[in-house]
């Protein structure tokens, strides 16, 4: 059974998440609590989604803020090792460019992210206790790079699309 930080688990009720979550509560919604509170040694906005009242998806969504764009991709790599190395091989590991204006220039990497013509995705699959683990980072085309973690319960349909990457 996939077991989150604090005890929380799948199917829990958003009163049980929100007896166990420690974190600094936000905001509620009608399918979503927000906590702010920490995930891979960052500080981070933690969505927990709920569908038919039962928790069926963590989106971890880190609050790093770099002035070095390199720095985003040594992060991304480091949280990357840290959760193979908890969660074992990737089913997926991807980068993904939007066109080729500077996929030849390895050097580039780092401006590509930033503006929007690149990003990462790596994606575990534990079958066991029916959970996919996305790593995803990406810029917007505005030097704004985002780095999140999501963790969501599978139903057959997901087990496909986590497969396929999506």
């Amino acid at each position: 059974e996939f077991e989150f930080t604090h005890g929380i688990k799948w199917g829990m009720s958003a009163w049980q998440v929100k007896n166990i979550e420690t974190g600094q509560f936000e905001k509620s919604y009608r399918n979503y609590i927000i906590y702010q509170d920490s995930a891979a040694s960052h500080n981070s906005k933690i969505w927990y989604e709920f569908q038919d009242k039962a928790l069926s998806e963590i989106s971890c969504f880190l609050q790093i803020e770099y002035t070095d764009n390199n720095k985003y991709i040594t992060e991304y790599n480091r949280i990357r090792k840290m959760l193979s190395e908890r969660y074992g091989a990737e089913i997926v590991v991807n980068e993904k460019w939007s066109s080729d204006k500077y996929k030849k220039y390895k050097s580039k990497k780092a401006i590509a992210l930033a503006e929007g013509e690149l990003e990462y995705l790596t994606v575990w699959r534990l079958e066991s206790i029916d959970t996919g683990i996305m790593l995803h980072m990406a810029g917007n085309g505005e030097d704004n790079i985002s780095i999140s973690i999501i963790y969501s319960r599978l139903s057959a349909k997901d087990k496909y699309d986590f497969d396929n990457g999506l």
